[in-house]
């Protein structure tokens, strides 16, 4: 099962090193954290860093209407609960003031750019992805001024750039089974299905 905290710090350990490459200091870059806390308060320690929120995760209605069956080796079916795919909205925003502003539009710069390059993550490239999400497609989400309003008053954020990326096709699905069901191995006249005795 595909854990979303494992998938955050993945991307957020691909955009540090892009950030690193061209801007090396002993602190990170790059943060994963709610710009403000629920009493609405800014979130401390997140000045002059690239914040990471995820904003919102919404199923994917296709793929979870079906339950998935495995055969056993027993010959029955094992039967699954339907499968949980999300997409998740991860929104980026540099938390750059005064004199650092200009510095942090250039590295909001790089993160579009390193992200149009690569915008699916593979176990190739980033071998700690998990075995059952060989890769992760990172989508630019593109909003209008209404909805980055509402975006950034749901989050609690004054107006600054930041960018919303979609990550497509996050695999919840558990190892839970919710019932065995026998083999079909013959109908009968009436189109009735038989098993083994």
């Amino acid at each position: 099962m595909v854990l979303i905290n494992q998938l955050l710090v993945i991307v957020r350990n691909r955009l540090e090193s892009v950030l690193q490459g061209s801007h090396p200091q002993s602190e990170s870059w790059v943060t994963i954290a709610n710009p403000v806390e629920m009493d609405g308060t800014t979130t401390a320690g997140l000045a002059n860093k690239i914040v990471l929120a995820l904003v919102s995760l919404q199923a994917q209605p296709a793929t979870s209407a079906f339950s998935q069956t495995r055969l056993e080796a027993s010959g029955s079916f094992a039967v699954g609960r339907p499968r949980v795919i999300l997409d998740g909205y991860l929104l980026v925003a540099p938390n750059f003031t005064g004199q650092n502003y200009l510095s942090g539009l250039g590295m909001l710069s790089q993160v579009v750019s390193y992200l149009q390059e690569v915008p699916v993550l593979t176990s190739e490239e980033v071998p700690e992805l998990p075995r059952d999400c060989p890769r992760i497609a990172i989508e630019f989400v593109s909003l209008d001024f209404a909805q980055a309003n509402n975006l950034m008053m749901i989050v609690g954020i004054k107006c600054f750039p930041f960018l919303l990326y979609r990550l497509r096709g996050l695999d919840l699905d558990g190892a839970a089974i919710s019932g065995v069901a026998p083999a079909v191995v013959a109908v009968d006249a009436r189109g009735r299905p038989g098993v083994p005795a």
